[in-house]
């Protein structure tokens, strides 16, 4: 008797263990980007987009000023005060950073990248350079550590040092590698991390740091930046466009409208605009959505299009025209500045340059009447004037 109780005990027992098992949902195997992979290989982690929590970080917008390359600045001197302000009001009054915000946007201007990034990185690791890693000798605000062949200062670990504390946010000669350039190189390039998220991740990764605390106060302090610069700069977001070129760099070859042909076989109805600095600069994309197109089209050579609105009948999309490389492919989701594709001369025209184009329910827009053309930028296309320039100079 006892012994058919416990074996129907056991047998019970198994059922509900069995039951309970079969109950708990099963996780699919998670499929890895070649991005996500190079990440995790740099001993850090990764959060995945697509799901709501894969890597126990919340993932974010990716947007506007809260990226690492989507920001255009419009007045560099506007910026610099802004910049200024924030170090005087937050930083300790031993802070080295106080009154370097003109080295901070120029450095960023340079490196074409975020300059909120290099202002709260530095308040975060080193409350503005007079704490930690930058009070060891090495100039360094940002915690960066160094490899064997990099200059460093030895302490509990390699830490990069720099000349200055000027020299670690604008480099004076090329042989210098300054925080700016490193975010971009590093971040940027190889990781193609650009969100606050995808740069947290990596640079105060969970298992050594609260990374969501991190991504929440340096979200919260780049809220204020946004409000003391003002003007001076354009989030990309919203119903506003993301200049798609380098913020401060190259010049519009060729506006939107009749013109001279250039070659043969080349638009003397110019439906976009051209913007020239140089084979491989970063083309970036002039708002959030998705790749329609990634690949040669004849006279457009190596094309990128992006769609990003498509309700009530009416689409909106970009194209991207004449490039040298392609960084997305058809079915990718961008975000508002991210690196798309590099500066080429691919297709049918006279020397490097990108052709960009604002389409909606199949007409083509002026860019030029949709965005603001950065400080730095200049016009030297010959068929550019008042009327098709949306009156900027």
């Amino acid at each position: 008797m006892i012994k058919n109780r416990f074996k129907n005990l056991s047998i019970l027992f198994f059922v509900v263990i069995f039951s309970v098992f079969m109950a708990i949902p099963t996780m699919d195997a998670i499929a890895l980007s070649p991005k996500q992979r190079r990440i995790i290989d740099s001993g850090a982690y990764y959060y995945n987009s697509e799901s709501d929590n894969t890597f126990g970080v919340t993932p974010g917008s990716g947007s506007g000023c809260y990226t690492l390359n989507a920001i255009t600045v419009n007045d560099i001197q506007g910026l610099t005060q802004a910049i200024d302000k924030y170090f005087n009001d937050n930083a300790p009054a031993s802070s080295p950073l106080r009154g370097l915000g003109s080295s901070v946007v120029s450095g960023s201007v340079r490196a074409d990248i975020n300059p909120f990034f290099i202002v709260t990185i530095a308040q975060k690791e080193s409350a503005f350079g007079t704490a930690g890693v930058a009070t060891n000798g090495s100039n360094n605000s940002f915690g960066r550590t160094a490899t064997d062949s990099q200059p460093h200062v030895e302490t509990n670990r390699k830490w990069y040092k720099y000349d200055s504390f000027q020299e670690s946010l604008n480099r004076s000669s090329a042989d210098k590698d300054d925080q700016p350039e490193y975010m971009k190189r590093k971040f940027l390039n190889e990781l193609e991390a650009s969100s606050i998220e995808d740069v947290m991740n990596v640079y105060a990764p969970p298992s050594e740091n609260d990374t969501e605390l991190y991504i929440d106060q340096m979200r919260g302090r780049i809220d204020e930046l946004i409000e003391l610069a003002g003007d001076s700069i354009s989030c990309g977001t919203g119903s506003g466009w993301m200049w798609p070129h380098g913020s401060n760099a190259g010049r519009i070859t060729s506006c939107f409208g009749s013109r001279d042909a250039p070659l043969a076989r080349a638009s003397t109805n110019h439906r976009g605009v051209d913007i020239a600095d140089g084979t491989g600069t970063p083309i970036y994309a002039a708002a959030a959505g998705e790749v329609t197109y990634s690949g040669n089209l004849g006279n457009a050579g190596l094309l990128v299009k992006i769609r990003h609105a498509d309700a009530e009948g009416e689409t909106l999309d970009t194209r991207y025209l004449h490039n040298s490389a392609s960084h997305v492919r058809v079915g990718d989701r961008v975000e508002a500045g991210q690196h798309i594709a590099d500066e080429g001369a691919s297709g049918n025209v006279t020397g490097a340059h990108l052709h960009f184009e604002i389409i909606k329910s199949d007409t083509k827009l002026n860019p030029l009447n949709e965005l603001t053309i950065p400080e730095g930028i200049t016009i030297t296309g010959s068929n550019c004037n008042s009327s098709n320039t949306g009156g900027q100079s």
